[in-house]
């Protein structure tokens, strides 16, 4: 995940939600790029929570997976939301993950 920008008077970036996108390599990668992470890095569990405004505003509010049209295009263009507001994302993970 990259970092984005956030929409104007959005009311998750004035609480400290930061908006992410999937990190593609190129435009014409299909999926995100993957990345091998040390587990001996991971701080904490983060809860990620779906730009669902942006998505409504592409796709419409009767959207399912059958109907899409083009997923590659919608992968990317889809942004998302870390949530700071659920407690167990505050504390590190047990040690000797």
């Amino acid at each position: 995940m990259r970092r984005v920008a956030s929409r104007p008077g959005c009311v998750l970036s004035r609480y400290r939600c930061v908006r992410h996108a999937g990190d593609f390599e190129t435009a014409e990668e299909v999926h995100p790029a993957p990345k091998v992470v040390d587990a001996d890095r991971n701080l904490r569990a983060v809860d990620i929570q779906v730009d669902w405004y942006g998505l409504g505003d592409r796709l419409g509010l009767g959207t399912t997976p059958t109907n899409k049209t083009n997923p590659k295009a919608e992968r990317h263009a889809s942004r998302y939301f870390n949530n700071p507001f659920y407690p167990w994302t505050t504390h590190e993970q047990q040690p000797g993950l």
